[in-house]
């Protein structure tokens, strides 16, 4: 594998397009297709960033070093979660995009990172598998697998050598909780109990550093993601100070972010002395939804 198949295995399973990766790392989609491709290098910046947002190791984004994960978990849906959502059309597209990468690029990630075994586990009331491959004594890969393409994968496994070790049957809340979760933190619970009951505790002892969602996902990547919204609203001619306080509780909630910076990088961007008031009363600390005497024009 090259450091382009790397990056499209980690962005097809994720369930992102070229383009909202290219948004993501500030370059053109033309720019991604090259990366993926091989006709060019992605930068250091770049590199940060992809490590940050999917959680892998630098080195093994770089030059496919071992193990994909140093200390904790990786998880991915396959397909992604919300694939069942999308029209039927775009649904076989990107089913086909997945069958395709599996096939190739990840048979090829399986034999690199030196997998021998893993473990299976099925949930109750749906035909979809958690399969967990441990990537090393203190990480793993967890995937929930579509029962569709189970006997594909399931084959794959045994091609590339890979003897199954346990297969348990788990509670579908265990399985949802693990799957729907949209921050890292509240999954650990669940993911280290699924470890368990399929034998694989030990690797699971050093996972009580991982804290806070902020110590697998860098500030820097959630500041970009947020502030493309913010771009958004002002692209749309929307008053940012009217969702201000609506994504200040979001953020508290779920992503346990500071939101301060974003707020400024959408206030300053603007020109209107309606929002250059705002601006320097939010950086005041004396801005509230509550307590506003500026109306709009």
């Amino acid at each position: 594998m090259e450091i382009g198949d790397r990056i499209k295995m980690l962005r097809i399973a994720d369930g992102l397009t070229q383009q909202y990766l290219a948004e993501l790392l500030g370059v053109s989609q033309n720019t991604v297709t090259k990366m993926e491709t091989g006709k060019s290098r992605p930068s250091l910046n770049s590199i940060n960033i992809l490590a940050n947002y999917f959680i892998v190791s630098k080195e093994w984004l770089q030059h496919g070093t071992p193990p994909m994960i140093p200390n904790g978990w990786g998880y991915a849906s396959v397909p992604f979660k919300g694939w069942s959502e999308l029209p039927k059309v775009e649904k076989s597209t990107k089913l086909n995009q997945i069958v395709d990468a599996m096939v190739t690029i990840f048979a090829d990630f399986l034999v690199e990172s030196h997998i021998k075994k893993f473990a299976t586990a099925l949930i109750e009331g749906s035909d979809n598998v958690l399969c967990v491959l441990p990537l090393s004594t203190k990480s793993s890969l967890v995937l929930r697998i579509a029962g569709e393409l189970w006997p594909m994968m399931e084959k794959m496994f045994t091609d590339a050598g890979l003897q199954v070790t346990k297969t348990i049957t788990i509670p579908g809340e265990m399985a949802a909780s693990i799957h729907q979760s949209s921050s890292p933190l509240s999954r650990l619970g669940q993911t280290i109990e699924l470890h368990r009951r399929l034998g694989l505790g030990k690797l699971t002892k050093t996972w009580s550093d991982i804290k806070r969602p902020n110590d697998m996902r860098s500030v820097k990547v959630y500041k970009n993601r947020l502030q493309k919204v913010c771009r958004d609203i002002l692209a749309k001619g929307l008053d940012p100070a009217d969702v201000i306080s609506m994504l200040k509780d979001m953020t508290a909630a779920r992503l346990n972010y500071e939101f301060k910076d974003s707020v400024d990088f959408l206030l300053c961007r603007s020109k209107s002395p309606l929002f250059k008031t705002r601006y320097e009363k939010i950086r005041n600390g004396d801005d509230s939804p509550d307590e506003r005497e500026i109306k709009k024009d």
